[in-house]
């Protein structure tokens, strides 16, 4: 038995514990907690965004125990994920799902699976729905496989619902029958949602592999990437300012890029220093070191940095959340 899951149910129930005795405590000592509670939750999703999710996993349950329903259904993302994933969740998973079902979150009750949960789900939903809210036509697809939801949603112009109506086009070619007029649909509608900032679209652009993308569009999209703070954006970004590769049995790519030795050596650094207390990353530490040393002055790179720090959002990795129709026990 780990020492983790040996702390993480009494830490629970300790917080549980404190914040329904809130009205009997102390003034500072509710203001510690509520403090402890702010730090614990921007500390776990800063790791779950990093995929870190064993790390995430000790800060979420103070959220979660706190009551914060996107803590707890955080938190049953990373126990699924632990515990091996799929759509039937397992008991831990189901514990924190509850949790977050019972505050009336759409993909927890989802990802419940049950007769009564389902229905919650597609109550909820189709209120959110008749508000014209997309993300609940989404939801209410996945649940039904009626794309009539799917095309309410892209009609908003939602970058998401652009991204998932091009998903479900894929995975169901009977959709469009046509082979040409299917590709060129999806092509758009990624297009479309990449242009509108959808991480997962973005993402498939700048790392395309079948030879549709071309040179122009991926530099643009590696660069939207690293603009965006996610990680493989950035390093890739890096590395071809740099004429390198992180692997080295593969040729560099440069996107059509200019060397730039000192900019690649700040977005190597910025990495290393946003994501020092997450993991470690000693190929491209390596990496960087050995390209500080071909610098001879490092102004021009140190200004750099400093916009960088200032200008690039929090760093990710995961692109989209986990939205799954569970099944029932």
């Amino acid at each position: 038995m780990s020492t983790e899951s040996q702390v993480l149910p009494p830490l629970f129930s300790l917080i549980t514990q404190l914040h329904d005795e809130a009205g009997t405590l102390p003034a500072h000592l509710n203001s510690t907690l509520a403090e402890l509670t702010e730090a614990a939750k921007d500390t776990g999703f800063s790791l779950f965004s990093l995929r870190r999710y064993k790390k995430a996993r000790f800060h979420l349950t103070i959220a979660g125990a706190a009551g914060d329903v996107d803590a707890q259904y955080t938190m049953a993302t990373c126990q699924s994920v632990l515990d091996g994933g799929g759509r039937r969740p397992t008991s831990a998973t189901r514990q924190w799902l509850s949790l977050a079902a019972a505050q009336d979150h759409i993909p927890a009750l989802m990802r419940l699976g049950d007769v009564h949960s389902l229905a919650k789900a597609k109550e909820l939903a189709t209120q959110a729905a008749n508000n014209n809210a997309p993300r609940a036509m989404i939801y209410l697809y996945l649940m039904t496989q009626d794309i009539e939801w799917l095309n309410r949603a892209a009609a908003t112009g939602a970058p998401e619902a652009l991204f998932e109506l091009a998903q479900a086009y894929r995975k169901r070619p009977a959709l469009i029958a046509n082979t040409l007029q299917r590709e060129a649909t999806v092509a758009q509608l990624i297009q479309r949602s990449a242009d509108g900032g959808h991480r997962a679209a973005v993402y498939e652009l700048a790392f395309a592999e079948d030879g549709t993308v071309s040179t122009e569009q991926k530099q643009k999209r590696i660069i939207q990437l690293a603009e965006m703070g996610q990680l493989d954006g950035l390093l890739e970004y890096g590395y071809a300012l740099a004429g390198l590769s992180q692997d080295k049995a593969k040729t560099h790519r440069t996107y059509g890029l200019e060397r730039n030795l000192p900019k690649a050596c700040a977005l190597l650094r910025l990495v290393l220093i946003e994501t020092a207390d997450a993991m470690a990353l000693p190929n491209i530490e390596a990496d960087y070191w050995a390209l500080m040393h071909q610098m001879s002055d490092t102004q021009d790179y140190q200004a750099i940095l400093a916009d960088l720090q200032e200008t690039t959002p929090k760093l990710f990795s995961v692109l989209e959340p986990m939205v799954l129709v569970g099944l029932p026990d």
